[in-house]
């Protein structure tokens, strides 16, 4: 009978854990079990450590890394959750009739509120900083975080447009500054999305007030106004463009109403885009942008008439 010379006898246990059984390597060499796992463990951690060395971090994943970035961030996070609060607290103010336990709450009534210290300490800066002889076009974005949506196709748009600036939404009293600092024949034009449509409409309904001289809005346009009361246009608005996102959202304003028909013109386009993609579409882009030309060509032939017609010119 021929022996399996291949056969390994053992005389005790721990004979037999003296001559553990060997396995094929990866590399196609011997090996014992311990020495095998061992082999393998120390490959996954060099592989683990070459792929973590060698991970293309993103530029974006820089950016919201970055400490100064995150400081930012945190603030436009709570400057718009304030935001909101008083917007919700001012509907409130105004839905309610008499004082209660709901109006003490929130701290509503009462002699010496919030927005009439703010209005207090409003100051005149009008007169103080030389005129501005050109027409205000204002984009104002919504809110961002830097390193995940900032600035965008908003800025695109605002950087190719003659004489354009660019703001934030917490902007809002620099924009009015600025605004008194052109001359009331001057066009007015604010463009916003989100957040930055809300404070857009917020700038039109201070403009229209006597100690602003009911400074017009020639073009208001709205992409997905984020807000709580900021549908109803004002009367020294001359056009509303209003784009809607058809996908829910709970803090959307909706549809826009102008406060007089005869004075304002609506106009609100449901649109199949998200919040975001409304910004994005060339088609809500090439609305924005003819509606923006045709309201400077008309001015412009205005002007150019009013001249012509005045016997001090000839």
């Amino acid at each position: 009978m021929k022996t399996n010379t291949d056969m390994i006898h053992y005389g005790s246990k721990s004979d037999y854990l003296n001559k553990k059984p060997t396995y094929i390597s990866e590399d196609g060499g011997l090996s014992s079990k311990k020495a095998t796992s061992s082999n393998s463990a120390k490959k996954m951690a060099s592989d683990m450590k070459e792929s973590v060395e060698g991970a293309d971090i993103s530029e974006r994943a820089k950016k919201l890394a970055n400490k100064d970035n995150l400081k930012k961030n945190g603030k436009e996070i709570v400057g718009a959750g304030k935001k909101i609060l008083e917007e919700a607290k001012d509907v409130a103010k105004n839905t309610l009739k008499s004082p209660g336990v709901l109006t003490d709450f929130l701290g509503i009534g009462g002699s010496g509120s919030a927005d009439e210290v703010e209005e207090a300490r409003e100051i005149d800066t009008n007169g103080l900083k030389p005129p501005i002889n050109k027409p205000a076009i204002f984009f104002i974005r919504g809110f961002e975080l830097i390193g995940i949506n900032d600035g965008g196709e908003l800025k695109t748009m605002a950087d190719n447009l003659p004489e354009t600036e660019y703001y934030s939404w917490q902007d809002e009293d620099k924009m009015i500054e600025e605004i008194k600092r052109r001359p009331m024949e001057k066009p007015v034009v604010l463009v916003g999305h989100g957040m930055g449509s809300d404070t857009a409409v917020n700038i039109a309904q201070k403009l229209n007030k006597a100690e602003h001289g009911f400074r017009r809005v020639d073009l208001l346009v709205t992409m997905n106004s984020v807000g709580f009361d900021n549908d109803i246009i004002p009367q020294n608005v001359g056009k509303n463009l209003n784009f809607i996102s058809d996908a829910s959202s709970m803090f959307n304003d909706g549809p826009n109403i102008a406060k007089k028909s005869e004075l304002t013109t609506v106009n609100n386009e449901l649109r199949s885009e998200s919040h975001d993609d409304i910004v994005e579409s060339s088609e809500v882009q090439f609305k924005i942008f003819n509606g923006i030309n045709d309201l400077l060509f008309d001015w412009k032939n205005a002007k150019s008439q009013s001249k012509s017609q005045d016997p001090k010119s000839s």
